[in-house]
């Protein structure tokens, strides 16, 4: 996953509100670029988030992962852990691009 650190320490939270825009990544070479949060309507087995739609952008706290498909939204956990992003694939080899995410706020 991508951790977030604010003053080089992580960023650790038991909610966060989110928006993720730009968005331009792809899971390997020849495959499409995605400028989606959530580009995809199926799940695949074997992907590393199964209850997550196959290609969307995942956010987390610590173990805890999120399956909405918005590209803007509040995320909560039952204890606080690390905030961090992560793209729904079954291998990263291939990966590239990027994904801009501002966290509007968090406790």
């Amino acid at each position: 996953a991508n951790w977030f650190a604010v003053g080089g320490r992580p960023l650790t939270a038991r909610r966060f509100s989110f928006t993720a825009d730009p968005v331009g990544w792809t899971p390997g070479p020849g495959l499409p670029v995605y400028a989606a949060f959530c580009p995809r309507f199926e799940y695949v087995p074997g992907a590393y988030y199964p209850e997550a739609k196959w290609h969307q952008l995942v956010p987390r706290i610590g173990d805890r992962y999120f399956t909405g498909c918005t590209a803007s939204d509040v995320c909560e956990a039952d204890s606080p852990g690390p905030v961090g992003f992560d793209v729904n694939d079954v291998g990263f080899a291939g990966v590239d691009g990027e994904f801009t995410v501002t966290v509007w706020g968090w406790c």
